[in-house]
């Protein structure tokens, strides 16, 4: 929150504080802190200072035109002073360097950082999102939340057609991206779910904490470090969704290999025996496995948003049992999809669950 004035009176002088409230302090008084390298513009007459650490010298009449909390509070009278010329007044700030930094990018920068045809870091986006959503700054906001509802997307075919899972790998490469964003799990999961929380977007939320399963429960657990330095932490009930999801989930993959190999070829299909053979290989292999496999990205979602390749793994099959494989795993997709806010736990009226075949 913002530091005020409770009585109305006008603030003492030189007023310092985490938050913005004004003062009046000279740049080399300010110990162990350094100028942003980025944003010091000599003719800038507001200094904000960024976790005691960062100094950024910009223009007042900017951040009053974009944020209505920096207008209102360039809108309180301050007390004259006797300081030099050059002096500028002071905001302090309790946000990271880095993420105040991203935001006067986008403020300052516009088009080069949300370019139409590109897709943004998620830790620059999550930046922005959080920053604009703190001072008001709405069209930022909703920039940012519109780049987050392509790949965080409540409705199936739109996840299948703009988003995309990477190859599946070892937990900490997957990656889902769409033309406007690009999200690395490892790193983005559990800022991903905090940010969706903050700004109460519930159709964002499955797939969020989807993502957010997908990490080893140590890593659930301790948080993941964030490029601006602090750590990014669940909240306790949302731990506890995360871990009985997970589980849920690990359940629905293994019974999606069950069915996706179902030795049962297509009426059209010219070489029974082979494709026959094939299917059985492939689920007796599911069903020797004495463990479950619990990387569930390996089976839930995998192919969401590309064509899966007719590689060596496949060409045992006709070209018809082929399709009709790709056209079961779309099948077992979508009903995974439509079940993914109940297995985590989650109420969303507008969640995409249209009938499927079971």
């Amino acid at each position: 929150m913002l530091a005020a004035s409770s009585t109305g009176e006008p603030p003492a002088k030189r007023l310092r504080s985490e938050e913005p409230t004004g003062g009046e302090v000279e740049i080399s008084e300010k110990k162990n802190v350094v100028r942003s390298p980025l944003f010091w513009f000599q003719d800038g007459n507001i200094d904000i200072v960024a976790e005691n650490a960062v100094v950024f010298r910009v223009h007042r009449g900017v951040l009053a035109r974009h944020s209505t909390i920096f207008r209102e509070m360039f809108e309180v009278p301050q007390p004259l002073g006797d300081e030099p010329p050059g002096v500028c007044p002071t905001v302090h700030v309790s946000d990271p360097p880095d993420d105040f930094a991203s935001l006067l990018q986008v403020l300052y920068d516009g088009i080069q950082v949300f370019q139409l045809k590109k897709a943004v870091a998620f830790s620059t986006l999550a930046a922005c999102l959080e920053l604009s959503h703190k001072y008001d700054i709405e069209h930022i906001c909703t920039e940012a939340l519109d780049r987050m509802r392509t790949c965080l997307c409540h409705d199936f075919d739109t996840m299948n057609s703009s988003a995309q899972f990477n190859e599946v790998g070892h937990w900490k490469t997957v990656l889902l991206s769409s033309s406007s964003l690009q999200l690395t799990v490892a790193t983005d999961a559990i800022r991903a779910v905090n940010l969706i929380r903050l700004v109460d977007e519930p159709t964002m939320q499955p797939v969020a904490f989807y993502l957010c399963s997908l990490l080893p429960i140590p890593i659930i657990l301790s948080g993941t470090m964030l490029p601006n330095g602090r750590t990014a932490m669940l909240s306790p009930d949302d731990l506890v969704r995360c871990i009985e999801g997970r589980t849920n989930l690990v359940l629905r993959a293994c019974k999606q290999s069950e069915r996706l190999f179902i030795p049962i070829p297509s009426d059209q299909c010219s070489t029974r025996r082979q494709c026959i053979a094939f299917l059985q290989s492939k689920s007796s292999g599911h069903q020797k496995e004495r463990d479950y496999r619990m990387d569930v990205h390996c089976v839930t979602f995998y192919g969401m948003g590309r064509a899966i390749p007719r590689s060596s793994d496949f060409s045992a099959l006709c070209e018809v049992c082929f399709r009709g494989f790709l056209s079961r795993h779309v099948e077992e997709m979508r009903y995974i999809w439509e079940n993914l806010p109940g297995d985590l736990g989650l109420k969303v009226s507008e969640w995409d669950a249209a009938p499927s075949q079971s």
